[in-house]
């Protein structure tokens, strides 16, 4: 949603806020899996058609709504794609939130390679666990380096996760094109599952900065 209720900025913090409404809210005139409406909201930023990349370091600074136990369903990230489509995705920051009841990882984040969606190639994927404390319990660095033939992760400074051709035969067929950035909190989907009456809403994903730095 375009509105300040879900994208703002104050005092330098951009807040993408997830919220529940009381009143569903239809998404545009073309949705037909939810005639009546959503019953969420939230936000997505993107630089498609007004700034695009290929290669540099790609980083943000960020602080997640994803406390343990009470956060089911919600779904930050920090994300690329090509800007003419295609093949190739590139995830710097994902997370999910979590229920009562279920294993602790409110300290995991998950990084991630896509050559397609339909399977082309699998998926190159490692999960990061923070050595101390939370993606929730203040800001935290996320960033990766792309370049020709090798794509390389970071948390807070600690190399978390690298390819290249050795490892990803695919790598510069996939990431050798302009990209664009995406900055988003998804609710629901098959990999967060849907909230539950424990997620806190409003949640707050809160940017102090992004920084693209050029090759």
């Amino acid at each position: 949603m375009d509105r300040p209720e879900n994208v703002n900025v104050s005092s330098g913090v951009l807040t993408i806020t997830a919220r529940k409404e009381a009143t569903p809210i239809k998404c545009g005139t073309n949705d037909p899996r939810f005639p009546g409406g959503r019953s969420y909201t939230s936000g997505m930023l993107s630089t498609k058609n007004k700034v695009d990349f290929e290669y540099g370091r790609f980083e943000i600074s960020a602080k997640t709504p994803l406390n343990q136990g009470t956060s089911k369903g919600l779904w930050p990230a920090f994300w690329m794609r090509p800007t003419t489509g295609g093949i190739g995705e590139l995830d710097i920051l994902e997370a999910v939130g979590t229920a009562k009841g279920e294993a602790f990882s409110a300290n995991q984040i998950s990084q991630t390679i896509h050559y397609d969606y339909v399977g082309t190639h699998p998926r190159q994927v490692t999960n990061y666990d923070l050595p101390v404390g939370t993606t929730a319990d203040g800001f935290h660095d996320y960033a990766v380096e792309w370049a020709p033939g090798s794509i390389t992760w970071y948390v807070d400074g600690v190399l978390t996760f690298e390819r290249n051709l050795s490892t990803t035969s695919w790598l510069d067929q996939a990431f050798v094109k302009q990209f664009y950035i995406r900055l988003n909190m998804a609710v629901g989907g098959n990999w967060p599952g849907s909230p539950t009456a424990d997620t806190v809403f409003p949640a707050a994903y809160q940017v102090d900065y992004v920084r693209v730095y050029k090759r």
